[in-house]
């Protein structure tokens, strides 16, 4: 069976996220950018396919996701955030108790034991 013909069968209510999330997130970039769309559906199917053709695959989805969140984080406001931290660092302007360095380690070390902030 193709993949084209399990979409009339999509279970909206066993969605990994709400369908509204796609909108959310991406209308404002693809309307009025075709190739942009049009590219992200192929990425998207692709992916789709991968995942239907058994672990083997699953696991190299795995990966290039990986691959993709890594290559997209130098576009994100995190990674704007940190590199202005890191400036301010070189020319001396950050206290030293706000050296980012120690501060993302700290939230790191944080996180990966499970203990979150209460301040938001």
């Amino acid at each position: 069976m193709s993949i084209a013909s399990k979409f009339d069968r999509l279970d909206k209510k066993s969605l990994l996220w709400p369908h509204q999330v796609w909108p959310d997130v991406f209308e404002d970039a693809l309307k009025d950018n075709e190739e942009l769309a049009s590219g992200l559906a192929h990425i998207i199917f692709n992916m789709l396919e991968a995942a239907a053709k058994g672990e083997k695959e699953i696991e190299k989805l795995r990966n290039t996701l990986i691959d993709g969140v890594e290559w997209i984080y130098p576009y994100t406001g995190a990674h704007k955030a940190a590199f202005k931290a890191y400036l301010l660092q070189l020319e001396r302007r950050m206290a030293i108790e706000d050296n980012p360095e120690r501060l993302m380690n700290e939230a790191i070390t944080r996180a990966l034991k499970g203990k979150r902030s209460s301040v938001r």
